[in-house]
């Protein structure tokens, strides 16, 4: 299935959300966690839940010891389509827009959508459709707060909002207009949305992986720990839902079960340089200081023009004693992105072990510039005046 190409925290169709932007290490605490990766699409085609199996009869005596042991089945993803099979005029035009969109053509899918309508106006269906559309457009950022007066979207979440009303059993509904939320940043309304969304179709990769990244972006991230698990069952082999598992164990303070999520994200994505990244700071935190510098090193050879990597590889080498690379590294960062702070205050406390005290200063000052709020850089001047004391 095709996919944008999205900023951090975009929950959208494609493989899965990038949420996962580099993890920023400074010389004097952890790591700002990442946020979530690009989510995975999957929309229920029909206005209620798909069933789940029949149970089976039950086991025999003989056999019920063996059975009772054995593991349930794991999840499967519900289907991606709107259309439901019915062979209708309006369903075969919801079919079109359903391939439409999986290629990517969304002038088509628009056009197929609009005719369902036409042919179907009571049909919940079609409006799902066409807000898919509309939010999967180039100009939508799919991150909390992205565009929180663009009057199209606030058009759109009220023509959801009026559909639901006529269909209040119909998940794709909940799922869309939880999105346009999203990015209008009404945050608690999009949660309700979605969680309503995620209640009616439990298997909806997307809507899923959408209430779990809205519940982060809102510091819920505690919360979103459990449909995170469940989007990782549902898609056990997409990158996206580890990242975001990744993500929200970093934010929550289980270093270890983050790590290892990141580990398997590399396996799946090895050339992915933003999967060593993660795992590479994931590392770093947990002190494992020679693979972080394994992993950031990686990350920079796959993507050679992110600070955010060069400024956590500078830091990796620094803590690895490895002062001459770690002082190349920081001056790329601060090179490739003059206005990141984290690169900055990098550079200062490389400069200071080296006791190269005016360039160490220069840094700091230029990090407590680019933000006032900041009260590392300030805590590190006063540091540097001690240590300058003392020598």
């Amino acid at each position: 299935m095709p996919t944008r190409p999205s900023a951090p925290i975009e929950p959208h169709r494609g493989a899965a959300l990038p949420l996962l932007t580099a993890l920023l290490f400074t010389a004097c605490g952890a790591p700002s966690a990442p946020p979530p990766a690009p989510l995975p699409a999957s929309a229920p085609p029909a206005s209620s839940p798909s069933p789940s199996p029949s149970p089976s009869p039950g086991p025999s005596p003989s056999s019920s010891s063996s059975s009772s042991s054995s593991p349930a089945p794991p999840p499967v993803a519900a289907p991606t389509g709107l259309a439901r099979g019915t062979k209708t005029l309006a369903d075969l035009a919801l079919a079109e827009g359903d391939a439409a969109f999986e290629r990517d053509d969304l002038a088509r899918a628009k056009d197929a959508y609009a005719r369902a309508l036409r042919l179907a106006p009571g049909d919940p269906a079609p409006h799902a459709g066409l807000a898919r559309v509309e939010l999967a457009a180039p100009s939508v950022v799919l991150a909390f707060g992205s565009a929180p007066k663009n009057q199209r979207l606030v058009a759109l979440a009220s023509d959801l909002a009026t559909a639901r009303a006529r269909s209040s059993d119909f998940a794709p509904l909940y799922r869309e207009e939880g999105k346009a939320l999203l990015v209008l940043g009404r945050g608690d309304e999009a949660i309700e949305r979605l969680t309503r969304g995620v209640e009616l179709a439990p298997n909806d990769l997307e809507a899923v992986s959408t209430l779990a990244v809205t519940l982060m972006s809102t510091g819920k991230s505690a919360l979103a720990l459990p449909h995170l698990r469940h989007a990782v069952a549902l898609a056990p082999n997409e990158a996206g839902p580890l990242t975001n598992l990744g993500t929200a164990l970093l934010l929550t303070g289980d270093v270890g079960a983050a790590a290892d999520a990141f580990e398997k994200v590399v396996a799946l994505e090895p050339n992915d340089a933003r999967a060593h990244s993660d795992f590479g700071t994931a590392c770093l935190t947990q002190g494992r200081i020679e693979r972080a510098v394994t992993e950031l090193t990686r990350a920079t050879e796959l993507d050679s023009a992110r600070a955010t990597y060069r400024s956590n590889l500078a830091h990796a080498l620094e803590l690895a004693g490895k002062l001459e690379e770690a002082r190349a590294s920081a001056k790329r960062a601060t090179e490739l992105d003059p206005k990141l702070g984290a690169a900055w205050i990098n550079a200062g406390t490389i400069a200071a072990k080296q006791k190269r005290y005016a360039d160490a200063r220069a840094a700091f000052q230029r990090a407590s510039a680019l933000d006032p709020t900041d009260p590392r850089p300030k805590a590190n001047l006063e540091e540097l005046e001690a240590l300058e004391a003392a020598h």
